[in-house]
């Protein structure tokens, strides 16, 4: 009889306890989503992360959650407003955000972050604010917000400090309004657009197309970080230059844009009868406004291109070089670098007319075919390569078929006596800085494979979305034809809070990620 009490005791207390465990409340998935998004670009970050992953709740409702993204706060201050910000070489730098009266924190508007020129000056608000005007029509009447950081000083845009500077603008306008993800462009003008193109070839993933106005890829040559032009296949640029801009002539960038096409770089370029001058723009406005219309970066990309030789910079879109290291297994890429080919384009004579006698050189240009020869100021140029120079066109037409290792032939009068000059045209200097070991990877997605082609990529990571792929089929990754991994992928909770809170990107939610180790050849 006691033994059945005691176990009847038992049982009541089991009974108790069960009923206690059901009755204690479920985790609230909205509150902790809220204390997430609440969390996110502080410390708290962290804690918040750990209250998810460990609330029960599953990957995939999670995932919804996050492609839903967080409720925008419906009071908002119309107009310009500017904002402080330490950036990481802790100066304190002021960033500009344009909220159109038009904003509905219910729908998503795109962004143009734009970034301006005269980058190695420094500027207070006040001076910047004439810069605002450049945009503001557009955010007014198209319902876009506007982004403009100050990059001055030791900010330059292709600088570290510059790049932290702009990301951490964006992703304080990421945070506070309701920004369509796939629709943020990055524009601007003289260094601005130098600014434009170095974020195309370090970092393009944010972001879903680039206008450069009167700028230059020059920037490839005079900034600290390596850059690839390989890299700006993956976004389309919206270019232009003035053929009267004494900075960045037309003719001279016009050497960079055809070599761009010829990687297949998705540019296009217009040239306007402009000096180094907005003056362009009453044309540009409509191809402009076009392009920002109808570009819309896709999500999930099929094909992702990225080259680089600090693995700081090794990721774009969903893969991302971790190992720059030669294993011995590699794939063969062409070189694809920028180079000064001006020497060969370009006899490099400014003319102050011509006449009977020929072209009166009225100066010389420097690292040109006219300069190798040995021609100065005030010689006149009677013919080139046979041909009579007293037509302007000759110059300009001197050069064509030419190439390294060919003659360019001047005759000349210096004074009174005639000579003849020659130059034999050297190599194109290439002016891309790169890495003593460059890593390249190209990834194909077909259905479920990723097929990836790579050289120098010790490791590499390729992050994965049920948008994109089966997570119910196993997944395949090859590796230059060998199979680097096969099997049924498992989410992972934690690890796609994390990237989420690095992208704050609710079209790119990556439910689990794949390391791979390139394997040394056999």
């Amino acid at each position: 009889m006691r033994r059945r009490c005691t176990v009847g005791l038992v049982l009541a207390a089991c009974s108790l306890l069960l009923a206690s465990c059901a009755k204690a409340p479920a985790p609230d998935l909205d509150a902790l989503m809220v204390a997430y998004y609440a969390a996110l670009g502080t410390p708290d970050a962290v804690s918040a992360i750990d209250a998810l992953a460990s609330s029960g709740a599953a990957s995939d409702e999670i995932a919804a959650q996050l492609r839903k993204g967080p409720a925008y706060a419906d009071e908002f201050q119309p107009g310009w407003s500017a904002y402080m910000m330490v950036c990481p070489d802790e100066r304190e730098r002021p960033f500009h955000v344009y909220v159109p009266a038009a904003y509905d924190p219910g729908r998503r508007h795109p962004v143009l972050v734009y970034l301006h020129g005269g980058v190695r000056d420094s500027y207070t608000v006040e001076q910047m604010i004439p810069n605002r005007l450049i945009w503001e029509w557009v955010a007014a009447e198209k319902g876009y917000l506007v982004l403009m950081p100050h990059g001055d000083g030791d900010a330059t845009w292709w600088s570290e400090t510059g790049h932290a500077n702009i990301m951490a603008a964006l992703r304080w306008v990421k945070r506070n309004y309701n920004v369509d993800e796939n629709r943020v462009f990055a524009t601007g003008f003289s260094n601005g657009a130098d600014g434009s193109y170095w974020l195309a070839m370090n970092d393009p993933t944010p972001w879903a197309g680039f206008v450069p106005m009167y700028g230059s890829l020059d920037v490839v040559a005079y900034t600290t970080h390596f850059s690839y032009p390989r890299n700006m296949v993956n976004r389309p640029l919206f270019a232009c230059n003035g053929e009267y801009d004494s900075v960045y002539p037309a003719w001279e960038v016009f050497l960079y844009i055809r070599q761009l096409r010829g990687f297949d770089v998705p540019i296009r370029w217009a040239t306007y009868p402009t000096m180094h001058t907005f003056d362009f723009f009453s044309q540009e406005r409509e191809p402009t406004m076009e392009f920002f219309a109808t570009t819309v970066r896709d999500g999930t990309p099929n094909r992702v291109v990225w080259e680089t030789g600090d693995s700081t910079f090794g990721r774009c879109d969903w893969i991302r070089i971790d190992e720059i290291a030669n294993v011995g297994n590699n794939e063969a890429f062409a070189e694809q670098t920028l180079v000064w080919d001006r020497v060969l384009v370009d006899p490099g004579i400014r003319i102050s007319g011509t006449d009977d006698q020929g072209a009166h050189v009225a100066a010389v240009e420097p690292h040109t075919a006219a300069e190798i020869a040995g021609l100065t100021a005030g010689d006149v140029v009677v013919r080139i390569n046979g041909k009579h120079a007293s037509l302007a066109r000759t110059l300009l037409s001197s050069m064509v078929g030419l190439g390294p290792g060919d003659s360019m032939v001047f005759e000349i009068l210096r004074g009174d006596v005639l000579q003849t000059l020659s130059a034999i045209l050297p190599e194109p200097k290439a002016i891309c800085r790169s890495a003593d070991l460059i890593a390249i990877i190209d990834a194909h997605v077909e259905g479920n494979t990723i097929n990836v082609r790579a050289r120098n990529a010790g490791q590499y990571t390729v992050f994965l979305s049920s948008e994109q792929f089966d997570f119910a089929s196993p997944v395949t990754v090859t590796t230059n034809g060998d199979v680097s991994f096969q099997d049924l992928v498992e989410p992972d909770l934690r690890g796609m809070l994390v990237q989420f809170a690095r992208d704050l990107d609710r079209t790119r939610v990556y439910e689990a990620s794949l390391q791979i180790t390139v394997e040394p050849s056999s």
